[in-house]
């Protein structure tokens, strides 16, 4: 996934079911790797941003499908999800969805590569 929130930085999602399953998700990782979690409310399904001290490592939010696989999807850092998407295409890749704007979150597109592996990423939005 492209996304351009992340400054420089990656970042890993875990694509769950909705509700009970995504609070094990949490259940699970925050003892194992000392992860904190900020709910980010409804307007975005209650996604998970999972934390160490005040920067966010990881999400963990509901699937978009209910028939999409329970996955690790990466992030990529992008300064421009457009110019990175038409990249993509151009070189044989191609958009799930987006670009578009998430909230207040940032410009985001997830994509497969040439040989369909998936990926996402973006840019930050300017605050």
């Amino acid at each position: 996934m492209l996304c351009e929130t992340l400054r420089g930085r990656r970042h890993a999602q875990l694509g769950r079911h909705r509700g009970a399953r995504c609070r094990r998700g949490a259940a699970f990782y925050g003892p194992v790797l000392g992860w904190t979690f900020v709910d980010t409310g409804e307007e975005f399904g209650h996604y998970q941003m999972c934390r160490v001290g005040d920067q966010n490592a990881a999400g963990i939010g509901p699937k978009q499908d209910p028939e999409q696989t329970t996955a690790w999807l990466l992030y990529l850092a992008s300064d421009d999800a457009d110019g990175t998407a038409k990249l993509i295409t151009d070189n044989g890749g191609g958009l799930i969805w987006g670009p578009e704007d998430i909230g207040e979150i940032g410009r985001m597109a997830v994509a497969t590569d040439s040989t369909a592996v998936c990926s996402a990423s973006g840019r930050p939005r300017t605050r």
